[in-house]
Order: structure tokens, then sequence, then C-alpha cells
């Protein structure tokens, strides 16, 4: 491939558990691991310059940009949507937020715990005091999402007049999507008064 002739040199060897729960070797390129970010430049064929031209057209509060979109952990893009918050743009962004269980122990204090004697030399205890729960939590498209926009900050601090407003924009910028098995739908908006102009 391309990609692999113009980066190869900078292939890493990574530790993934197997199948049978032996520790393998897996080659990767990742474009983390190039500098000055050429791997990315190469990969985006301008992409990510567009989109973020894209957002930069929403230059005040006249603007609103509503988002639509799948794994929500591209840095640079979080960073763009807050810099136009702070132009104060009104944005909303629908993002993948589907539940799954995860199950855990919890003890219940009023059940009973016995001993038995079976064998002599040897005691077998059963525990009736722990009982399986069902506790729902983000999947990991979710769970990293939120990782990746907890590491973006708003560059203004509380002195600035609009400060608590931004916070609160910050805040209600997601939109949870729950209901999903996989969100396809991946778009932007730019309105301009209410009214919308272009679509990315």
């Amino acid at each position: 491939q391309a990609y692999s002739r113009r980066f190869g040199k900078y292939r890493r060897w990574y530790l993934t558990p197997g199948y049978d729960g032996k520790l393998r070797t897996t080659p990767f390129i990742k474009p983390s691991d190039v500098p000055n970010r050429e791997a990315y430049k190469w990969l985006s064929r301008g992409l990510e310059e567009a989109m973020f031209d894209f957002i930069d057209q929403a230059t005040g509060p006249e603007y609103s940009i509503r988002a639509s979109v799948y794994e929500f952990t591209h840095t640079r893009a979080i960073c763009k949507f807050v810099e136009a918050l702070e132009r104060g743009v009104d944005v909303k962004i629908i993002h993948h937020a589907k539940q799954e269980n995860q199950y855990l122990l919890k003890y219940n204090r009023e059940a009973d715990t016995t001993t038995e004697y079976d064998n002599p030399e040897k005691e077998t205890v059963t525990w009736k005091n722990r009982e399986g729960v069902k506790v729902p939590r983000g999947d990991a498209v979710f769970r990293a999402a939120n990782k990746a926009v907890s590491e973006v900050g708003l560059t203004v601090g509380p002195d600035d007049e609009h400060f608590n407003d931004l916070v609160k924009a910050f805040d209600e910028m997601l939109i949870k999507r729950t209901i999903t098995t996989i969100s396809h739908n991946k778009f932007m908006i730019l309105l301009k008064n209410g009214n919308p102009e272009r679509v990315w």
C-alpha cells in the first residue's frame, strides 16, 4: 500500500492479546508516530482542512452549527467546535452515546452465608449473599468521546464577562443519541440567523 511504502520506517510492533489468551505482536504504522503530522496530512488529502474551514465560516453569534457524528474523538476538530463557541456560535452536536449493560456483583447483607463440611479435610464455603445486577454505562465509542472532550478546554477564564455563558454552552454542546446501533449519519449544517446556508 502507498501508506506503508511512504511511512513504513515508522512501523512499530505492538503486543495484542490473541483469541487463545496468548500475546501476539501486531505491526501498525500509527499516524501519531509520524513526525510533523505528515501521515495525518497524507491521509486527509485536504479533508481535515476543508472541515475546519467550514466551521470557521461561523464567525459570530448570528451563526449556528448543527452536526451529527459517530466517533467524536478527533481533538483538533473538537477544538474547532469550542473555538466557534467562544465566537458566540450556537453549536449543537448529536453524537453516538449507546448504552450497554455491565454486570456487577452486589452484596445482599440480609442473605445467609453457610459453611459445609462435605470433606472433613476441606471445608466448602457457599456464599449466598451476592447477586448480579445490571449497571448501564456508555459503550466504548461513547466513553472515548467523553475522554476526548474532557481533554479540550476553553481559552477564556472567569475574568471574561461571557465565561459562565461559555461554560453552559460547552456543557450543552453535545446531545446524546442513545437509541442506535451505529450512528451512520455524519454531517454538519451551517446556519445564519436560523436559516441553513451550507451542508458539509
